[in-house]
């Protein structure tokens, strides 16, 4: 999940900064990030061990996207997702919000739940505040997609697995529904968030990494309709082709 502070609301960003960092007195700094967790948690326990894994999400998407962030991450690695449901009750003024693993805020926040369960490291949040760096996202769908395709699974799982079974058991939803954000979060994200995912991997192997982030993702056209242009197939055909790739195994 990502969430964008604009104008005013940046001061509400200092004020729950301030009292998160109350709580996680304690820095790691890397080349990339600065993380910030609390004496005697799990993440400081494993504080190395998450910033080696961090460092490597870093490069990876650096690969992928082609430049690095101009600042420093600051990755805030909080107690619980109730923690961080805590912080988005505050940071919008209301009580506090459902439980969540892990939410990035632009330029270079991410709020990232670590305790004996829960562990929010890897790309997926990182990979957001890379793509803000290229644009504010104009699909929920190839937002949330392009971070599941560097996450490459869910719960475990690759999202194109995910995929089939959806299609064997009728709970797939087409693309139709996903490419409107109303939609795309009116259903659970574990039937979206893999679709998503295996979606942008079938659009990068088809068009490469550097097409779709230069004429896809960015793209103020309707999205299938892009992609019909990009792909060179009528918009109608996009499902059907991404279902054969998918069925037949040619997702990473």
């Amino acid at each position: 999940m990502k969430l964008f502070i604009w104008g005013d609301e940046s001061d509400t960003l200092t004020e729950v900064e301030s009292k998160t960092l109350d709580r996680l007195s304690l820095a790691r700094e890397t080349e990339h990030h600065v993380f910030r967790f609390a004496p005697g948690s799990p993440a400081a326990r494993e504080i190395e061990d998450i910033a080696a894994e961090q460092e490597q999400a870093y490069e990876k998407l650096k690969a992928l996207f082609g430049y690095e962030l101009p600042e420093k991450i600051e990755y805030l690695l909080t107690a619980s997702p109730e923690e961080n449901g805590a912080v988005l009750g505050e940071l919008f003024g209301g009580e506090g919000a459902y439980p969540i693993n892990g939410f990035s805020i632009a330029p270079k926040y991410v709020f990232a739940a670590y305790d004996d369960q829960v562990k929010c490291v890897g790309c997926h949040e990182v990979t957001h505040l890379f793509s803000y760096a290229l644009c504010m996202p104009k699909s929920q769908f190839l937002s949330e997609g392009l971070a599941m395709y560097t996450d490459g699974a869910f719960w475990g799982k690759p999202n194109d697995r995910w995929v089939k079974a959806f299609l064997k058991d009728g709970r797939y939803v087409p693309l139709c529904e996903l490419i409107s954000d109303e939609s795309f979060f009116a259903h659970p994200t574990e039937i979206t968030y893999p679709i998503a995912g295996a979606f942008v991997a079938f659009l990068i192997e088809k068009l490469g990494a550097k097409r779709f982030l230069q004429e896809v993702y960015p793209s103020d056209m309707p999205l299938l309709e892009n992609l019909g242009r990009c792909l060179d197939i009528h918009k109608d055909q996009i499902e059907a082709a991404f279902h054969a790739a998918v069925l037949a195994g040619e997702t990473p």
